[in-house]
């Protein structure tokens, strides 16, 4: 969340996954060597297996939350190859996940990250296809997650993206500059400068 993407990419280069002996530990270092991958363009072959190696051979019965974290991956990719189509296909099996376990307080209990992490991206992506009001009511999810268990990584990107739905929304100034206001102390706590960056740039653009 807060795209300090050399640091992931040295941690997970330290760890040798044939040696990981929990399978929901495996899951995990290929989600997220999977999730950088798809994040800073790597190839679509390499990213591709981190993916499928969840799903086809650690969790074939789609039991645990990183089923779902492939099947986002592999959505963020085909958008980033622009082929909504596809993407569509993966997000849809996120968002029937969703529905069915958002209710389940294991979800938000361990696994909260995670859950945060499906809720922003599948928020991304129905902004980027002009849902907004799906992609608001995901976000709100989002925030009362961030706020339950007090996690403030997610916030700068959940209230930039916020901001600039109700920008597409034709919301008062006033209302997008607090929302921008938020995300920017936000950012600033976590030291997130690409997102303080993006920040000042709608506020310039507000002007």
């Amino acid at each position: 969340m807060v795209e300090n993407f050399k640091r992931a990419t040295e941690l997970l280069a330290k760890v040798n996954p044939a040696s990981i002996e929990i399978p929901e530990e495996q899951m995990h270092y290929y989600y997220l060597e999977g999730m950088v991958g798809v994040l800073t363009n790597q190839p679509t072959e390499k990213v591709m297996f981190s993916f499928t190696h969840i799903l086809d051979e650690l969790d074939e019965r789609r039991l645990t939350i990183y089923s779902q974290l492939a099947y986002l991956g592999k959505g963020i990719l085909y958008v980033r190859k622009e082929n909504l189509t596809q993407a569509a296909f993966f997000f849809d099996k996120v968002t029937t996940y969703l529905n069915e376990q958002l209710g389940n307080p294991g979800l938000k209990g361990s696994h909260y990250f995670q859950t945060l992490t499906l809720l922003y991206y599948l928020a991304e992506y129905h902004s980027l296809v002009k849902e907004l009001k799906v992609s608001n009511d995901l976000i709100g999810m989002a925030l009362d997650i961030c706020s339950v268990k007090h996690v403030t990584y997610f916030l700068p990107r959940l209230k930039l993206l916020q901001a600039k739905n109700l920008l597409e929304q034709v919301t008062p100034h006033d209302k997008i500059r607090a929302c921008l206001n938020d995300a920017l102390a936000f950012a600033r706590l976590n030291r997130n400068q690409t997102v303080q960056v993006q920040i000042l740039a709608l506020q310039q653009q507000l002007k």
